[in-house]
């Protein structure tokens, strides 16, 4: 009767707290992947991120080493003077040449010496630049959503958790009252 009655909504009520654990552990256990996978993919995003950094660090520090002009005959005579591809006869012929460019002749005063080659990739280094404080920024957005999934992943799983301790205590209650009617 009443104790039947009761019993029956008790027992209804056990049931809906399984099933509210079941359900709660389900959804725990798809965020726990679901976290794995976005964390897999930051990692990769990471990953990529930094080898572009550090491949445009490396071209923008190759580029700014090559950032100057080359002078053009003098410079080249004395390169070729002291490699020693060139017999001995030759390499002091071109060292007589060179001490007697030196001096104060009228060609030398008034006259800029033409460049053989004038660096000519400045906007590809800014170009260069431009790109890795792009990437540093893209790089910095990830780790930030990175930070972000992982707090609400966080919190989800600490009110999932809480939900089914919470249910395990009401039936653990329920049926201690249940076995002392």
């Amino acid at each position: 009767t009443k104790l039947e009655e009761d019993t029956k909504k008790l027992s209804a009520k056990l049931q809906e707290l399984n099933d509210v654990i079941t359900s709660t552990k389900a959804e725990l256990k798809a965020a726990k992947e679901q976290r794995e996978k976005d964390h897999a993919d930051y990692s990769a995003e990471i990953e990529d991120h930094s080898e572009t950094n550090y491949a445009l660090e490396r071209a923008i520090a190759v580029l700014q080493k090559q950032n100057f002009n080359r002078q053009q005959a003098e410079e080249a005579l004395v390169q070729l003077s002291q490699s020693g591809s060139l017999p001995k006869s030759a390499q002091r012929t071109l060292a007589a040449l060179l001490q007697m460019g030196v001096g104060d002749d009228f060609l030398s005063k008034d006259s800029p010496e033409a460049v053989a080659y004038e660096f000519q990739s400045g906007g590809i280094i800014e170009l260069l630049k431009k790109l890795h404080g792009e990437f540093r920024e893209k790089q910095t957005e990830a780790e930030k959503e990175e930070m972000n999934s992982r707090m609400a992943h966080e919190m989800l799983s600490q009110d999932l958790t809480d939900t089914i301790e919470g249910a395990e205590r009401d039936i653990a209650y329920l049926t201690e009252w249940l076995q002392e009617k």
